[in-house]
């Protein structure tokens, strides 16, 4: 019954050769609309689910699908078809598997299914297993059919059940029918958006009774937009939440006990050691947080322990962590937390779903499954609010990380748990300043002399380098970051970089000098120079009447000054340019000032998403074609 029992998404796009595939992504000319059965690669002709839950929240299902191959893709599904679970929590057991073929039944031999535990990812102990089935006669037209029973005998939160069922994502959905019946009381919470669902609650010998049917076909998908930025919004997906619980702060609280076992216990000697080097340090607040995050790190790494349930959800102990050197984000959440709170700090453990590309929505309902990670809210001594992510080897206390700024979150305490959302980037406090001066020489190629500062959240791609790379490894890559070009060595001038072995984010000035053969190009009235505006393109690759969300960026202040040396351009003011909208500022302010041109630029990404109404309203058209028309296409003339 949950979305992560359903089979996986055949993407039409995988069929194309990468060269194809390109062409349609950089498009902007495509054409966005809603997939239809004619582009789907799998139909789901049947998806039956009777679920029984127990008073403590252990639950059994009996799975039935049938799905019609339509096209290649979906016989390489049906070749290769998976169900993975994990081993220390849930027993899978396949009770039928078929292939149904111009009227004709072929089973699936035994020896086609395969019953096998998953080797651990590098980030951490696990036990998935995984079912492995190659169903005969994969052929397009044949319907492949399979009913199995997963029992789950541990829950993460005793005497609870959550759930979520999803429709329409992985192919086109015509028949879908869910019955759970409860010894513990259930509440839902249905998104439809197309009116395809017939819901029915109702009691049943003491049992909590909740009917899903699908009464139209289904297929949320979208064909002829760029995938590397583009999710659909959760308000399209049709799906019914389910819970045991009425509140986050129930959730919150439960969970809270057991961080609050782990946190409340003494410390161990290592992370004595960290409490007593930040005592005796002359460190403000921030200073304080960014020093632990850092002392931390030195001494424990990532590697994670999910073989049972609570190892996926609740951390190890603190003298298992110090000791063994090695912890997840739990562990190193609850560690953080025990030692700032030594400090007196009031931190309290945070679940949120961590990826920048990953939205997260105002959930009605509790639940776990919103959540893939735990980071920390920490309030000051002076009352104000951190947030902090302590798995990152980065220590940044006064900014918040990209992948997790503007998310929903639970905050786990005994006392005062809640839902809360963090807040977004300022796009004032992360910025990357230019200063640089340009000299066009007689064969085309440019001198160019500046310095480069990031301040805020923009430092982290930036801090902590030199701990991964070598000093020249850095260099030639601060050169391509600069210069947009891949330099010789005889281009290379000259370049000074500050220390960037610290693991606490400072901001960052980088000096340098280098020069780029063939950088202007030939007109019929002499040499031209293009205006760069890389930073926009986010803001443009967007197809017509696009449906999804896309993502422009993080916030951020651009600005960078500009002189060219002893050059001349005529009707230089004919360039300047602003344009102002909820979600870019620009500004390009150009003048010539003595022998020199000088030109000013200013860029503000306010929204790190653009929604899909809002990409097909007047006001973005408007943004759309003044940055075409004005910024991606704007170049200098030279003239004698």
């Amino acid at each position: 019954m949950r979305s992560n029992m359903k089979s996986k998404c055949i993407s039409f796009l995988n069929f194309f050769s990468p060269v194809i595939c390109m062409v349609i992504l950089l498009s902007n000319a495509a054409e966005a609309r809603w997939a239809t059965y004619d582009d789907a690669s799998i139909e789901i002709n049947k998806y039956n689910v009777i679920e029984t839950v127990n008073k403590d929240g252990t639950n059994e299902s009996i799975i039935e699908e049938e799905k019609t191959i339509l096209k290649e893709h979906g016989r390489d599904y049906a070749a290769n078809y998976v169900i993975k679970y994990n081993g220390d929590s849930s027993k899978v057991t396949i009770l039928e598997a078929k292939t149904i073929y111009q009227g004709k039944e072929y089973k699936v031999d035994q020896d086609m299914i395969e019953d096998k535990p998953l080797a651990s990812s590098h980030q951490g102990f696990d036990q998935q297993r995984q079912i492995l089935i190659a169903y005969p006669k994969a052929e397009i037209g044949a319907k492949i059919y399979i009913k199995y029973k997963i029992s789950e005998n541990k829950v993460p939160l005793a005497n609870t059940y959550f759930s979520r069922a999803i429709f329409g994502l992985q192919g086109y959905e015509k028949e879908s029918n869910i019955e759970i019946r409860s010894e513990l009381p259930l509440k839902y919470y249905a998104n439809d958006p197309n009116k395809a669902l017939k819901i029915t609650q109702l009691k049943e010998n003491n049992l909590s009774v909740i009917k899903i049917k699908l009464i139209k076909p289904l297929y949320t998908e979208t064909i002829g937009e760029p995938t590397e930025n583009t999710i659909i919004n959760n308000k399209y997906i049709t799906s019914v939440s389910i819970s045991s619980l009425d509140t986050w702060e129930e959730v919150g609280t439960r969970f809270g006990k057991d961080y609050s076992r782990v946190i409340t216990r003494p410390l161990p000697k290592a992370f004595e050691e960290i409490v007593s080097e930040v005592k005796k340090s002359n460190l403000t607040e921030k200073e304080q947080i960014e020093r632990v995050i850092s002392l931390l790190n030195d001494k424990v790494r990532y590697m994670g322990d999910w073989r049972t349930v609570n190892g996926r959800m609740i951390p190890r102990d603190l003298d298992k962590v110090a000791t063994s050197q090695l912890g997840d984000c739990k562990d190193f959440s609850a560690s953080t937390a025990a030692i700032l709170n030594k400090l007196g700090f009031k931190a309290r453990v945070t679940l949120v779903m961590r990826g920048i590309m990953r939205q997260s929505y105002d959930e009605p309902l509790p639940n776990i499954y919103s959540f893939n990670h735990a980071m920390l809210k920490v309030i000051g001594k002076s009352r104000e609010v951190y947030w902090i992510d302590p798995t990152n080897f980065q220590s940044m206390a006064d900014g918040i990380f990209p992948d997790i700024a503007g998310k929903k979150v639970l905050v786990l305490d005994t006392k005062e748990p809640s839902y809360e959302t963090i807040p977004e980037i300022d796009p004032n406090h992360s910025q990357m300043i230019k200063n640089n001066i340009m000299e066009l020489k007689s064969d085309g190629a440019i001198f160019d002399t500046g310095s480069l500062t990031i301040k805020g959240e923009e430092r982290l791609q930036f801090s902590g380098m030199g701990l991964y790379f070598s000093k020249k490894a850095i260099e030639d890559f601060l050169f391509r970051a600069i210069s947009k070009n891949h330099l010789t060595d005889e281009e290379k001038k000259s370049i000074e970089v500050p220390d960037l072995t610290k693991r606490e984010v400072r901001d960052i000035t980088v000096k340098y000098s280098y020069e780029h053969k063939n950088s202007t190009f030939k007109t019929n009235l002499g040499q031209a120079l293009t205006l760069s505006s890389e930073w926009l393109r986010s803001f443009t690759n967007v197809a017509h009447d696009q449906i999804g969300d896309i993502m422009v960026g993080p916030p951020i202040t651009l600005k960078r000054s500009t002189v060219l040396k002893d050059m001349k351009v005529k009707n230089i003011q004919s360039l300047n340019y602003e344009i102002k909208s909820p979600w870019l500022y620009f500004k390009r302010e150009c003048k010539n000032k003595g022998k020199d041109i000088e030109i000013f630029d200013t860029v503000k990404i306010l929204k790190t998403f653009i929604t899909g109404e809002q990409l097909n309203s007047e006001e973005y058209k408007n943004l759309k074609q003044g940055i075409e028309r004005n910024i991606q296409k704007a170049a200098l003339i030279f003239t004698e």
